[in-house]
């Protein structure tokens, strides 16, 4: 048996921080239409799909990934930490030992690797050679806490979420590490995930008056929280490269829409279905949104995770197909991107 990498207290302490912005705050979410730049449509989806609790194959065709190379932050068997990568020819590959890592993120052209309270940045081609490593001048009530949750923009701003295990605080920083507060916070989020949608706008997930967790989207410049009112019981999500597809998993089943569906309250489309007893997480899209990638098993009663597998699903012909099933080695794995 296996245990998901992902636990977080059920009350939590929030607090968004923005590079070079003043102080703000919002109490209570706020609706409307958001124009964030990203491309307004997803690709056409099948409105069934039913994800099974046991493996066709643990192996793939050679187009199996051919819209994304899985890279994950994973422990293995052993307890030996590392960076993996999966391609249909060679299977898991270990890319980089790791001492520390906390959190795996994306970038413009890569991966980006946080390890304590310094974010790492990394080509999806050669996950171990560091292209650039930045710390974070973390003050109160960040400092001392790990990074768990990272994305990096175009610009090399870099957003993240810090935790001590009961405690989650977002943050932004600009390229030389530099943090400073802004109060417009998302409510007792169900993890750490965060996302640049385009240079001034985030993806958070915030919770409800009915203390239901739903996709939310940080205005840096207006000091504004939009939360969608749509998708309900969001667990995890996930954007793609391009930042133009919004993947959501919840405990019914796997959604994709867009940032401009989810500012102007568009309901999502329904990918998977998840059958009883069955977990999702570690998602991750592709740089076009054309794939999503998902680790998958069955939860047992105390948490654990058996039949531990990465299951991947490519858009074509206006539905999703499934393009990969394959085990996966691991004790536990933390978080997963997309290398494509």
């Amino acid at each position: 048996m296996r245990s998901v990498a992902k636990s977080w207290a059920a009350s939590v302490a929030l607090i968004v921080v923005a590079s070079a912005c003043s102080a703000g705050s919002s109490t209570r979410p706020s609706t409307g239409t958001l124009e964030t730049g990203v491309a307004p449509g997803s690709p056409s989806l099948a409105e069934s799909a039913t994800l099974p609790t046991r493996p066709e194959s643990t192996a793939a065709t050679p187009s199996a990934v051919g819209g994304g190379t899985p890279i994950v932050l994973a422990t293995d068997e052993s307890g030996s930490s590392a960076l993996w990568t999966y391609s249909a020819r060679g299977g898991w590959v270990r890319t980089a030992s790791t001492s520390g890592e906390t959190a795996l993120g994306r970038t413009p052209d890569g991966i980006a690797v946080a390890a304590g309270q310094s974010v790492e940045t990394r080509t999806g081609s050669n996950p171990s050679a560091i292209v650039r490593s930045v710390a974070l001048k973390l003050d109160k009530p960040m400092g001392g806490m790990p990074v768990v949750g990272v994305d990096v923009s175009a610009a090399g701003r870099i957003a993240f979420a810090t935790s001590d295990g009961q405690n989650i605080v977002f943050g932004v920083a600009g390229s030389d590490g530099t943090v400073a507060a802004l109060d417009s916070a998302p409510n007792d989020p169900f993890a750490p995930d965060i996302a640049w949608l385009d240079e001034t706008h985030l993806l958070v997930m915030s919770t409800d008056k009915f203390q239901v967790s739903r996709l939310a989207i940080v205005d840096i410049a207006a000091k504004k929280l939009t939360v969608s009112a749509t998708l309900a019981g969001v667990h995890e999500f996930a954007v793609s490269g391009d930042r133009s597809v919004v993947v959501a998993s919840t405990e019914s089943g796997v959604f994709v829409t867009s940032p401009a569906d989810i500012a102007r309250g568009a309901a999502a489309k329904h990918v998977l279905t998840q059958e009883p007893g069955a977990v999702v997480w570690a998602l991750a899209s592709n740089r076009d949104g054309s794939a999503v990638f998902m680790m998958t098993g069955t939860e047992a009663s105390d948490g654990s995770i058996s039949n531990m597998r990465d299951v991947g699903y490519t858009v074509a012909g206006g539905g999703w197909s499934k393009s990969l099933e394959v085990a996966a080695p691991f004790r536990n794995v933390t978080s997963q991107v997309s290398g494509s």
